[in-house]
């Protein structure tokens, strides 16, 4: 979310430039989730022992979640673990790494992982108008890493 960070830093220095109001929410997995009314569980969890907890609350397994930086884009800062193992060794990478503006990560959003067909749809607005640019519909599969999926596109 560069491009919106860099908006607010203009508007503040006097410059008349549009900005979104909605930005924490845009920029912060967790703050997306809530304002989007997503009724999924999720937690920040700081440590490790939060993860495990809340698999257990939920009973899920490591293979049925996914761990995000709360500042994420793409496939930086997100991992798929497989197993107890990989869990374990993702959690220690991403909470060692930095996110996607370059600043260390010190929280991981934690959630179930939605299964099936996704849709990505970008849109810009201007004069407050808003326009659809493009619609992707895709499919995942594993990777053997836990690292981010493979995405099959169907464009």
């Amino acid at each position: 979310m560069p491009a919106a960070r860099l908006s607010l830093a203009l508007a503040a220095r006097g410059l008349n430039v549009p900005r979104n109001p909605a930005l924490p929410a845009l920029s912060n997995k967790a703050e997306l989730a809530k304002a989007l009314g997503y009724k999924f569980p999720q937690i920040v969890a700081t440590k490790l022992a939060d993860v495990y907890k809340f698999m257990k609350d939920f009973s899920l397994r490591p293979d049925q979640i996914v761990l995000k930086a709360p500042e994420s884009a793409a496939s930086i800062g997100i991992a798929f673990p497989n197993g107890e193992r990989m869990l374990d060794l993702k959690f220690d990478e991403l909470m060692s790494s930095k996110d996607i503006l370059g600043r260390p990560i010190r929280e991981l959003v934690v959630m179930p992982r939605l299964q099936g067909i996704e849709y990505v749809v970008n849109t810009v607005t201007r004069n407050g108008r808003h326009f659809i640019t493009d619609i992707w519909r895709y499919s995942k599969r594993d990777s053997e890493t836990g690292g981010p999926p493979l995405y099959e596109v169907d464009y």
